[in-house]
């Protein structure tokens, strides 16, 4: 997997989003049923957004977007109530990717992209602060893929 961040500006403000690109598919691949994100990340404020888009790469460089999901730090384990985030102090979140149904196309590539908002649809009211997104295995894409026709 690839990483990079990109810069873009969205209503006058810069908004940092890391990307992780997969090799391209060698042939037609159907993923169906639920995705998930995992991701082991600290930040140096006391909460934060997790917003995540489940995207393809076609090989002409077209981006399209599968599916989305969202998660406030302090809510990773659950809505019932919030838990503290030690700031530095890694931890591990899950983001729910919705339902998903896609055939990618040999050639095309999966791609996951991770910011703290998504303006304007969700703002980020979180406190300033610094991501740090730890790679290795507690930092995957789960998504259900079906066996070949």
């Amino acid at each position: 997997m690839s990483n990079q961040v990109e810069s873009k500006e969205i209503l006058g403000a810069l908004d940092p989003r890391s990307t992780f690109t997969l090799p391209a598919f060698e042939e037609d691949t159907t993923i169906a049923g639920p995705a998930t994100l995992h991701v082991n990340a600290s930040t140096t404020a006391p909460d934060t957004y997790f917003v995540s888009t489940l995207e393809v790469v076609t090989p002409d460089g077209k981006v399209l977007p599968v599916e989305a999901g969202c998660l406030r730090a302090q809510l990773r384990d659950g809505l019932e109530r919030a838990v503290p985030v030690t700031p530095d102090e890694p931890h591990d979140y899950t983001i729910e990717l919705g339902q998903t149904h896609w055939r990618f196309k040999a050639g095309e590539q999966l791609r996951v992209t991770l910011s703290s908002g998504d303006a304007p649809k969700i703002s980020s009211t979180a406190p300033a602060g610094t991501v740090t997104i730890n790679h290795g295995s507690g930092t995957f894409v789960d998504p259900t893929v079906l066996p070949p026709r």
